[in-house]
């Protein structure tokens, strides 16, 4: 798993000296009006997929693994609390790692985000109540950070993996979503979250 893995970051790094160019070339990412903004956040849904580029060495790493569009470093799904929207999330701030459960305008926060966006996926409302349910029970009972990002252990999961695992135990449909190659390895990056015929983009910003 160690050479497979080492193999796998060598490949990244070659791969995002082309791929960072494609940061500047991205279309459609800038700044809302103020007053378009609120009304887009009003109108997101449970089960959206938020996410965002955040600050520091970690995240280029996690955005240089998109070998598509490598804008996005990290991602959550959007729910409901009290008529506010929430962001949970896998974020590795320990050795175990930990998921969080916490409001939109924190996730997005100056300090900690570049710029964002919000997708939304082709579920049912059944399917969204499922996922909801079992994100909840996530929150509630914890989920350990994979640290060696093994796409095939339940037991622990990455941000990404734990998205997919949702979104398979919600559909049924273990293809939902396609998955990144690189040398041997396999792994879901943030942009497998999007960029497919499930996802619509619904809002997208820099700071």
């Amino acid at each position: 798993m160690q050479i497979r893995f080492t193999r796998f970051i060598i490949i990244v790094l070659l791969v995002a000296l082309v791929n960072v160019l494609l940061i500047f070339t991205v279309s459609g990412t800038v700044n809302q009006p103020a007053h378009a903004a609120e009304q887009v956040i009003h109108s997101l849904e449970e089960g959206d997929l938020v996410f965002r580029t955040g600050n520091g060495v970690i995240s280029d790493w996690f955005r240089r693994c998109c070998l598509t569009d490598p804008v996005y470093s990290h991602a959550g799904v959007l729910v409901k609390k009290g008529g506010e929207n929430y962001v949970v999330h896998m974020e590795q701030s320990s050795a175990n790692g930990a998921i969080r459960m916490e409001k939109l305008s924190t996730f997005w926060g100056d300090q900690c985000c570049k710029g964002g966006a919000v997708y939304r996926l082709d579920l049912d409302d059944s399917e969204r109540m499922k996922m909801k349910s079992e994100i909840l029970t996530d929150v509630t009972n914890g989920v350990v950070f994979d640290p060696q990002f093994n796409l095939d252990e339940d037991a622990k999961m990455y941000c990404s993996e734990w998205i997919r695992n949702k979104v398979i135990h919600a559909t049924g449909k273990p293809d939902y979503f396609p998955i990144s190659v690189a040398d041997d390895f396999r792994y879901i990056a943030p942009d497998n979250l999007y960029i497919n015929h499930h996802a619509v983009l619904i809002y997208k910003f820099i700071n």
